[in-house]
């Protein structure tokens, strides 16, 4: 009897709990469902207590350095000191296509195998004598590359013997067809050098009216065919530059006359001023002679093409006057002032400025001007030159002090075109200034 009145007691008890928890808002749950709902609970007390706020701070990212892509006039740097502007227009004698082949000799300064790639302009970059025959940016014709290629020889007379010989392409071809006015490289091509030896340059093309660079017996030595036989030529189309992939610390252009040309040094010699500084230089510091007779500096700020080659340089050295004052500038009737030839160098210098050049200006080198009157001119240019240098923040070289005579800095004493002494003179002065040195990176 106890024991069934206990089990009722039992019953009633859990009737009772189970009435008092109907009671409440929500049904009973399990344990488990419990732990879950206060865990959300507290979540959302928390979410309320402290709002997240959202961060005005960009992330930080880790990117990748932009990839600088360089040009080829950097990757293929000069390898010549031998001059390669054109102040001439070669044509053929009765206006019809001619096919020619033409070879030229360049000293090197960087020995050894290198990749090469070569680079050339179909413009004329300043007049030639006073205009008549051709003129800067004068127009030209198209013409058709039948073939080119390239060697070495241990003679620097072109007629030596030459090996290695590579065959030269173009986007993958032996032949080319060249637009009036057009700019373009090669192919590479690995050649090797011999220490001493000579890069020979031989193309065959097919023109009416082709730019060239005019020798006047100067630095460069030309050859042609047109004789049956390989012979000296005055004039004939060339590479613009003689590119080689090296690793040079600065680029140098020389940009002028024929002075800086090299003419009055002998022919092939390689002894004018910019070849004496190239070689006491070395070759951590690449050299491109953009020189050539007749030239002006009214030329290189009417010339496009011209004013190309001098920006792509690290520094670009400038040494014109001469031809201004003497010459007048083409199609020029009137005398050239001072001013006027200061404000032509100013120009050529601003543009190379622009570019990323540093600018180094050279004062007009005396010469056997023809009137009292042009040398009063040439006086009075040195001033403003080495006045517009130092405003401008250019480096300056009184190149003039160097090869006047000494009672009379008018007067050439190494003669109107300094001779190898005098450009020994000058290549020494230069180094020593240090010019060049602040540049080195």
């Amino acid at each position: 009897m106890k024991r069934i009145i206990f089990l009722l007691l039992l019953i009633c008890v859990n009737f009772m709990f189970v009435m008092l928890a109907g009671c409440g808002d929500q049904p009973a749950q399990s344990d488990t469902t419990q732990d879950t709902t206060a865990v959300r609970v507290q979540e959302t007390l928390t979410t309320t207590a402290s709002p997240t706020i959202e961060s005005t701070t960009a992330p930080e990212t880790t990117e990748a350095p932009a990839e600088v892509v360089k040009s080829d006039f950097e990757i293929y740097q000069s390898n010549s000191i031998t001059p390669s502007s054109c102040n001439y227009a070669l044509k053929s004698a009765d206006g019809k296509f001619v096919q020619q082949t033409f070879r030229g000799v360049y000293k090197i300064q960087e020995f050894g195998e290198l990749e090469y790639k070569f680079y050339f302009s179909n413009n004329v970059d300043s007049t030639f004598s006073n205009g008549s025959h051709s003129y800067r940016d004068m127009p030209t014709e198209s013409y058709k590359i039948i073939s080119a290629s390239v060697g070495t020889s241990k003679i620097s007379q072109g007629h030596g013997k030459v090996t290695n010989f590579k065959t030269l392409t173009f986007d993958g071809k032996t032949e080319r067809d060249v637009a009036a006015g057009e700019t373009f490289w090669s192919d590479a091509v690995t050649l090797n050098v011999a220490d001493g030896a000579y890069l020979i340059f031989e193309w065959t093309v097919e023109y009416t009216v082709i730019a060239a660079t005019n020798s006047e017996n100067a630095s460069c030595l030309l050859y042609d065919y047109s004789s049956g036989r390989l012979t000296p030529a005055q004039s004939a189309p060339m590479p613009a530059l003689i590119g080689a992939k090296r690793e040079n610390a600065l680029r140098v252009g020389f940009i002028g006359d024929s002075i800086t040309m090299g003419i009055g040094t002998g022919a092939g010699k390689h002894l004018f001023w910019a070849a004496k500084i190239a070689e006491k230089a070395g070759t951590e510091i690449s050299f491109w002679n953009l020189g050539v007779g007749f030239a002006r500096a009214n030329d290189a700020v009417n010339s496009p093409s011209w004013l190309e080659k001098a920006k792509n340089n690290d520094v670009i050295v400038i040494c014109f006057g001469v031809n201004d004052i003497e010459g007048g500038a083409y199609n020029y009737s009137g005398q050239r002032t001072a001013q006027q030839v200061a404000d032509d160098i100013n120009t050529i210098a601003e543009v190379c400025k622009e570019a990323g050049c540093e600018v180094i200006i050279f004062s007009t080198p005396p010469f056997t001007y023809s009137s009292a009157a042009k040398v009063r001119i040439w006086q009075d240019l040195t001033i403003k030159l080495k006045e517009l240098a130092e405003e401008k923040g250019y480096g300056f070289f009184d190149f003039a002090s160097y090869l006047g005579k000494a009672d009379d800095p008018a007067t050439p004493a190494y003669g109107g075109h300094p001779n190898a002494e005098g450009c020994e003179v000058v290549a020494n002065a230069f180094i020593e200034s240090g010019l060049l040195d602040k540049y080195l990176k």
